[in-house]
Parts: structure tokens; C-alpha cells; sequence
């Protein structure tokens, strides 16, 4: 295609989008159609434009695809002034025939938003075609259909009261079911009996190797707003969280809601006082809307508790001797149970705010940390920062990712160690096991050279049933051995870590 594609005004400009959904497992090219959802002239996040299906013709790209993969359009833009230029975010979105245009897309494309304002070194101010691009940035491969089988332990949050088994949901949503909880079979996860523990089996098609990005999703039958219950994982620093599929019959996939461990739990009533430390001499140098000093106002928006989407508080940075190392004061009480991080990032009056997006580190992530004595701080300085606007901005990793929790009052006749379930997992798994009378308790995990990589108990445990929340993500892909000792018993087994 060559421009011009149509005469139109000359106060617009016309682009010319184009896209391959060959790599897309879920295409089925006589079944869907494609389109255009964005920000900046006529484009809606709301609404898709849709693209016009291409016939099989030895155009670029085609020759070598077949051409009813490619979908193509022109969408008219205003022209922008000559000292404007025309800035545009966008993605392509895949819809069934018979859905409404402005109806949820079957499928997002799962990559960043993609942009354009600019062709070359010249403003774009003239007819323009885009380069075609594969849906989601990901080409043409072989297919394979596997099993994801997500698992969710919400024994932290239901302990912080922030969810209810009785008349609360948990989903999980991303580009495998259009981000949407409308098709419950692919999204609404099930407790499993007699646990905390949430499940789902998800049948899906795709290239070994893909990423696929995803979040859980809390729909709560009272006080949030209807889609104010997306989780910001600490992980990831608010962003989607990610996986590689495996194409396996069996892809466990294993989180804690929002990342947070029973162990990141601090109790009721603590009063807090945190420190936090910005250096804001590199925003004072900005090209484009550079911090003023004795101008601006500089404030920080954080998360303590939910982190959900909207639920939010600000403090306000000031600069007491003068050195541009702004200093804030965050004073707050727990309430039930509080987790030990702190999830935020700042703007200035007149800049842009760090972060944002949807990719890691979209927000920053500092944990507070017991003393020595094993206790939680009453104040607590965290490191200093540097205001950065592009993210990812700092995310720490979770120091207390290891829970062991005593399940309930029944005394069990015997020792006794299960296996790990989920087991083949990817990155955390659950130990269980029994202790008939108070003893000094060892389990630990081993690779097969016997070298020992994790100590998940030591220690003196009373009666009773217990499981363990092991996190694996800094272990290699392979078997390894777990082994509970108990006085003269043991006992040993064998589990899967397959990333």
C-alpha cells in the first residue's frame, strides 16, 4: 500500500494501520474481526476501529502469510499545527463477528501500549503507513494446547478482613480471556474444600516460550467499586504479573494474592511512623517541565494495606535545609492486619507523575523490616529515592516470603509429611505436615547433589497440622528433595519446580 490511500481534506492526515494475527492461537480468521482502540484523535479506549480484512495479494509480508491473517485500515487524524505534534497510543484488539464494537474485546494485545507521534525525524504531518506489526509482537510458531492451572492462597487477606468466602469472588483475568470475568469457565476460581486456597484450570492454546501476562481480581459484594478490585501485586510493583507457557498438561501456576505472606502481616494497633527521602536534583534538570524549586509542590501517593486500584493517600514532601533532598513523614495506626510495605510514587505541581503504565515497577516498593530483636519498628526510615519519571521505578524484594501456619486445634496420633501441592509448581508451593506432640522440628529442601537450599522450619512446634508456603522463584527449573525431621522420625519426598 502506497499513500495516498483516498483523497480526503487537507486538515486531516491519514495512517494506515496494519496487523498479522497469524501468531495469535486464538485467531480464527472467518470467525473475528480486528481492530484499533486508543488515545489521540479520533481513537477511543472504548470503542475499536475496526480494520478491513485483506485477500490473499503481493503485498509485503503476505506473500510469505497467508493475507486474510492481515488486517488493515486508514483512520483520518487532524492535522496538528506546525508547532503541535500529534501524539497517539494504541493497541489492536481481536472481537468475535457478532460482538458490538464497542463491546470488551475477545483478546488485548498483552504488550505495552504502542505509539507514534513521530516518523523519522519529521513530526508526523503528512499520509502515513505504520509497518505492520504482529499481534502482540508475537510471530507466526507452532501451536500447542496446555493447561494453565492457577492457584491463589488468600489466607493473608481473609485475615485482614478484606475478603469474604461467603459473598466475595476471585478471578483471574488477562489476555487469555480478554482481561474480562464475563466468561466465568475461563476466570472465576473456586475454593478448594477445607482450604484457603483458590483454583482454576484453564485450557489454552499458544506457542511454548509466549509470555502472558494476567492479575487476579478480588469482585466484592460490598464498598469497592465494580472494577476497583484488580490486585498491584508487590512483585511487580503494581504491574501485570507474567508467566512463559509451557504447552504442559499441567502448568501450575502459584501466587499469594497481591504477594502477601502471612509473615508480612503486622498486628493491630501498631502506631508507625515512616521516613521517606526524595532526591529531586536530576527533575530539576528535566528538559521538559523541570521541577521549580520553592515552586512546585512535591507529594507522594501510597497504598499501606489494599492496594487496589483507586484506594490511595498523599503526603506532602517538603525541604526543610534547602538541599533538594525532599523529606516526608507517613503517621498511621494498623488496623486488624496491616502488611509491611509501602507502595507508592510522587509528582510535582507541574510535572509528570513517576512511573505509570501497566509493566513492572509502575509503582515504587519499599518493606519496613523487623529490628534484630524480631520485633516490628514503631518508626522506620526506608532508602532514599531519586525521582524518575520513566519506570520501572525501585521495587524491593519481599524479605518474608516463608509463612508456616498452624492450620486448626485438631491433634493428629502421628508425624506425617504430605506431598507438596501444587506439584509440578511454578514459583511457590505448599508443605503439609503433622505433629502428634510438642517437638524441635527441621524440614528443609535439598537439589539432588544434597546440597541444602532452603531451611523452611527450625524450630519447636506444639501439636498439631501445619503447612508451609515455600517460594522457589531463585532455584532453578528441576526435582528437589524436602525432608521433615522430628527427634528419631523422617521423612522424605520429592517435588517439581518447572518455570
Amino acid at each position: 500500500y502506497w499513500s495516498p490511500f483516498k483523497a480526503h481534506s487537507k486538515d486531516s492526515i491519514g495512517v494506515y494501520f496494519r496487523v498479522n494475527m497469524q501468531g495469535s492461537p486464538a485467531y480464527v480468521a472467518t470467525e473475528q474481526k480486528v481492530g484499533v482502540r486508543g488515545s489521540g484523535g479520533s481513537l477511543d479506549w472504548g470503542n475499536s476501529f475496526i480494520l478491513k480484512q485483506e485477500a490473499q495479494h503481493g503485498n509485503s509480508g503476505s506473500a510469505s502469510y497467508p493475507g486474510n491473517n492481515f488486517w488493515s485500515g486508514m483512520m483520518l487524524f487532524k492535522k496538528p499545527a506546525a508547532n503541535e505534534t500529534l501524539k497517539v497510543e494504541y493497541k489492536f484488539v481481536r472481537h468475535l463477528n457478532t460482538a458490538a464494537n464497542n463491546s470488551d474485546p475477545a483478546e488485548w494485545e498483552s504488550a505495552e501500549n504502542r505509539k507514534f507521534a513521530k516518523i523519522g525525524s519529521k513530526p508526523m504531518s503528512i499520509d502515513t503507513t505504520l509497518f505492520w506489526k504482529w499481534f502482540s509482537d508475537v510471530a507466526a510458531r507452532p501451536f500447542l494446547t496446555g493447561n494453565l492451572i492457577f492457584n491463589v492462597d488468600l489466607t493473608p487477606y481473609i485475615r485482614m478482613g478484606h475478603f469474604n468466602k461467603a459473598t466475595d469472588s476471585l478471578f483471574v483475568r488477562g489476555a487469555f480471556n480478554g482481561w474480562s470475568i464475563d466468561n466465568k469457565t475461563m476466570s472465576l476460581m473456586q475454593a478448594i474444600p477445607g482450604s484457603n486456597i483458590y483454583s482454576l484450570n484453564i485450557q489454552h492454546k499458544g506457542g511454548v516460550g509466549d509470555k502472558m501476562y494476567f492479575k487476579f481480581f478480588i469482585k466484592s459484594a460490598v464498598g469497592i467499586k465494580a472494577e476497583s478490585g484488580w490486585e498491584l501485586p508487590l512483585s511487580t510493583g503494581g504491574g501485570d504479573r507474567e508467566l512463559v507457557f509451557a504447552g504442559t498438561t499441567s502448568q501450575q501456576v502459584t501466587r499469594q494474592y497481591n504477594d502477601v505472606f502471612g509473615d508480612n502481616l503486622m498486628p493491630s494497633g501498631l502506631t508507625l511512623k515512616l521516613n521517606l527521602k526524595m532526591d529531586m536534583r536530576p527533575a530539576m534538570k528535566l528538559a521538559i517541565t523541570p521541577f521549580k524549586k520553592g515552586v512546585d509542590t512535591l507529594k507522594t501517593e501510597y497504598t499501606s494495606n489494599e492496594w487496589k486500584e483507586g484506594i490511595t493517600t498523599v503526603a506532602t514532601y517538603s525541604d526543610a535545609d534547602g538541599d533538594s533532598i525532599y523529606t516526608a513523614t507517613i503517621n498511621y495506626t494498623t488496623t486488624k492486619f496491616t502488611p509491611n510495605a509501602l507502595m507508592y510514587s510522587t509528582k510535582y505541581t507541574s510535572g509528570t507523575a513517576e512511573g505509570g503504565g501497566f509493566g513492572f515497577g509502575r509503582y515504587r516498593v519499599r518493606y519496613i523490616l523487623k529490628t534484630t530483636a524480631g520485633a516490628w519498628p514503631t518508626e522506620y526510615s526506608f532508602p532514599g529515592d531519586v525521582y524518575t519519571v520513566a519506570p520501572p521505578l525501585v521495587v524491593e524484594v519481599n524479605p518474608y516470603t516463608t509463612e508456616v501456619k498452624r492450620m486448626d486445634d485438631i491433634i493428629p496420633t502421628e508425624f506425617s509429611l504430605l506431598q507438596n501441592y501444587p506439584n509440578p509448581f511454578n514459583p511457590s508451593t505448599i508443605i503439609s505436615y503433622t505433629v502428634p506432640s510438642e517437638t524441635k522440628i527441621s524440614l528443609r529442601v535439598f537439589n539432588l547433589l544434597g546440597q541444602e537450599v532452603a531451611t523452611l522450619v527450625n524450630e519447636k512446634q506444639i501439636a498439631g497440622r501445619y503447612t508451609v508456603d515455600f517460594n522457589a522463584s531463585k532455584l532453578a527449573s528441576g526435582f528437589y528433595i524436602y525432608r521433615l525431621e522430628a527427634g528419631s522420625v523422617n521423612f522424605t519426598k520429592k517435588m517439581l519446580l518447572m518455570k
